[in-house]
């Protein structure tokens, strides 16, 4: 007598819909994962484009005289510079204020001058105050 063999070469209902649950959720991790890289690459941005805008204020200080009067009293929040906003085509709006420090460290005719600029559009990935760049300068003032 012959004996019959089942046939086991598909998969069962049973098994595929395992498959596809478990395919699925590997995929939904995969389309957060891209979603928390999207937001990370437009904050970066952000802050990259802050830090050329401290750089550029940081620049016009070195360009200003020894005896400017904006060098000579210790000063915090001042946002005299462009207005206090500064605009990035594609970025947006900064707020820029900066604080002086004169006679930095009891040094005197050594001025600090240290520049915030935060951008308050731009949502933080990581947390709060991680949107706003410091930047200082030491300038020689008399």
């Amino acid at each position: 007598m012959r004996q019959r063999k089942s046939s086991q070469a598909g998969f069962s209902m049973v098994e595929m819909l395992i498959a596809v649950v478990i395919l699925s959720v590997g995929l939904l991790g995969l389309a957060e994962l891209q979603i928390t890289a999207l937001k990370t690459n437009a904050h970066s941005e952000g802050l990259m484009a802050a830090s050329g805008v401290a750089q550029m204020f940081l620049e016009d200080v070195t360009s200003w005289a020894e005896s400017d009067a904006r060098l000579d009293a210790d000063a915090n929040g001042r946002s005299d510079w462009n207005g206090g906003a500064v605009t990035v085509t594609g970025a947006g709006t900064f707020n820029v204020t900066y604080d002086v420090d004169a006679n930095h460290q009891g040094l005197n005719g050594v001025t600090k001058v240290t520049v915030h600029v935060a951008n308050s559009q731009v949502r933080t990935v990581f947390g709060s105050g991680l949107n706003t760049v410091t930047m200082s300068t030491i300038k020689r003032a008399f």
